[in-house]
């Protein structure tokens, strides 16, 4: 059974930064069936997405949502 489910996430500013949190936090307000992981965070702005990433610990960026979704290692976006 999986434990974890790899999230990408498509924007890192108002609403990036709101989902970001929620995914760090959702455990310890929730029991869940599996782990979010934070994998990789896209952007065009390269400011704000290395903010973004560095800030939530995302593991890796992306500045095409196109790419993001081709990854074959995201499960979630």
């Amino acid at each position: 059974m999986k434990t974890e489910i790899n999230v990408g996430l498509v924007g890192a500013q108002f609403m990036g930064r709101a989902h970001s949190n929620a995914y760090l936090k959702v455990a310890s307000a929730f029991d869940l069936p599996v782990r979010p992981v934070r994998r990789a965070v896209c952007d065009i702005n390269s400011a704000a997405l290395d903010a973004l990433a560095a800030r939530y610990e995302w593991q890796s960026k992306e500045t095409s949502w196109e790419r993001l979704v081709a990854r074959d290692d995201i499960d979630l976006e």
